[in-house]
């Protein structure tokens, strides 16, 4: 097997487009953790704001959870059939993740037609009512922490996309410098001979 010099420089060449990749992967991967660790924090900020003055003396933590606070958005995790480490050689990873939006509300009317049998289970399920938990005007700092969750639910599949593409990356890197490695160690043999 002869290999020749353009081959190592081929190689070499390979290598720096490929690192390049990496770079703007890594940029677009900080970008995203800062983002994310912004969001996360005026999250935070904002639901101690909501804790803070609270209108009805309700604090909003788990430990005053129950059935009424319901998920809005879902995040399903789906794998592509043909995804494999190596084989991705665009700059935008596949999705891994989907994002799919579910609502689900009942009015005060339904919760009333569910349970027509007496008057303790009627206000049982009346007191599952969030209109009932939040008061008429839900609190803006909560509304605030509500719009930080869902971009932090918007950030977080592409944060993971990205850093998949840069292990992908790395794993290509180092193929790469082996053979290269391998090509001048061989081209140093038939130089020497």
């Amino acid at each position: 097997m002869s290999i020749s010099i353009s081959t190592v420089q081929e190689l070499t060449l390979e290598i720096d487009h490929l690192l390049e990749q990496y770079l703007r992967l890594l940029d677009q991967y900080s970008a995203l953790r800062s983002s994310l660790s912004t969001l996360s924090s005026s999250m935070y900020i904002n639901l101690s704001r909501a804790n803070f003055t609270p209108q009805n003396g309700i604090r909003y933590d788990t430990s005053f959870y129950d059935d009424r606070i319901q998920a809005q958005r879902l995040c399903n995790i789906t794998i592509p059939e043909n995804a494999s480490n190596t084989q991705s050689t665009k700059l935008t990873p596949p999705p891994l993740f989907a994002i799919n939006e579910t609502y689900t509300s009942e009015s005060e009317s339904d919760l009333l037609k569910k349970d027509t049998n007496g008057d303790d289970d009627t206000k049982t399920a009346l007191k599952k009512d969030p209109l009932r938990m939040f008061g008429l005007f839900t609190p803006q700092a909560l509304k605030d922490t509500k719009e930080d969750s869902i971009k932090m639910m918007n950030v977080i599949p592409k944060l993971i996309n990205t850093e998949k593409a840069m292990e992908d990356l790395e794993i290509r890197i180092r193929r790469a410098r082996k053979y290269r490695g391998k090509a001048e160690t061989e081209e140093q043999k038939k130089s020497s001979s």
